[in-house]
């Protein structure tokens, strides 16, 4: 090769090297203007930005228990029975005034039938007369008890007519005042839970000053007091009851003396128009469907009728 050829094989060979150089730089500069994610995955890219969305409209709920909606509600039925009169707002601690007060005594506890459930069941303040003999005496004198009634013995005592009294139980006339006060005992046994005496039957007793003053003296000594039914107009037990100072009370009427439903109901109304009279009553009934059904359609309405009613020891003796 001439000196020439070798010239021209070296700068050919320079041009090459330089070519290759430049080559290689184009290269870099194009890897540096590559972004994240085409440089090292798509798994390392940034999440894209969240679309925002706008907030749904907030429903307008009506207020629901409790809340202004009920507090509503209760308001509206305070003034409807307001509007009538009916009863007096149970939140004001007003007391409603009555016009006169009676207390209902039902006689002949001790021979339990449905009446004795219906009346037990009531919840109206009930005087329940307990016979010390009767074939269920104890179940109903502590049912009595239990339902919150006001429990009394209702003591056997002689009648005019003798022959309706002859047990071995009642307290009859001639009784030395020992022999009374041992069958009161007797009976009060049976009755332990009584907070007052009776007289069942007794219209002979009640005329015997002397056996009368007996029982009424050792009824006082017990801390009981005395429930004249008033079997006889002729009754004695008044004069008696003051003269010995014990706590005494007066039957006004009977209430079933004919046995219906609609009889008893009118003889109701008659103690409550009693008891507005004379500002308070005492009444007798006895253990009786119709009395049941009788004292469970009209005590609910005496309130509303002014008649407040009241266990028989509640109201004023005699």
């Amino acid at each position: 090769m001439t000196a020439t050829s070798k010239r021209w094989a070296a700068l050919l060979a320079a041009a090459l090297v330089m070519t290759l150089i430049a080559a290689g730089g184009c290269a870099k500069k194009g890897r540096e203007a590559k972004g994240p994610s085409e440089g090292k995955g798509a798994a390392e890219a940034p999440a894209a930005p969240a679309k925002k969305t706008e907030p749904a409209p907030a429903v307008k709920k009506e207020p629901s228990a409790p809340g202004a909606g009920q507090a509503e509600s209760a308001g509206t039925a305070s003034k409807e029975v307001s509007s009538e009169g009916a009863r007096p707002d149970a939140g004001s601690g007003e007391e409603r005034p009555y016009e006169g007060i009676l207390a209902i005594v039902i006689d002949d506890f001790g021979y339990r039938s449905a009446a004795t459930e219906k009346i037990l069941a009531l919840a109206e303040p009930i005087t329940c007369a307990v016979l010390p003999d009767g074939k269920t005496t104890a179940e109903d004198a502590r049912d009595a008890k239990a339902a919150g009634k006001l429990v009394i013995l209702h003591m056997p005592m002689e009648a005019i007519d003798q022959s309706k009294s002859n047990g071995d139980g009642f307290i009859k006339s001639g009784m030395e005042a020992g022999e009374v006060r041992a069958k009161l005992h007797e009976a009060l046994r049976n009755v332990p839970m009584a907070e007052g005496v009776s007289n069942h039957m007794g219209s002979r007793i009640s005329t015997d000053e002397q056996v009368l003053e007996a029982i009424l003296e050792e009824v006082d000594d017990l801390g009981l007091f005395y429930l004249d039914s008033r079997t006889t107009s002729d009754t004695l037990g008044p004069k008696v009851a003051g003269k010995v100072g014990a706590r005494a009370f007066m039957n006004s009427l009977f209430i079933d003396s004919v046995d219906d439903v609609s009889y008893v109901e009118g003889k109701l109304w008659e103690a409550a128009k009693k008891a507005k009279e004379n500002g308070q009553a005492a009444v007798i009934g006895h253990v009786r469907a119709s009395t049941a059904e009788a004292l469970a359609n009209v005590l609910p309405l005496m309130a509303e009728n002014g008649i407040k009613l009241v266990f028989l020891d509640e109201l004023d003796p005699l």
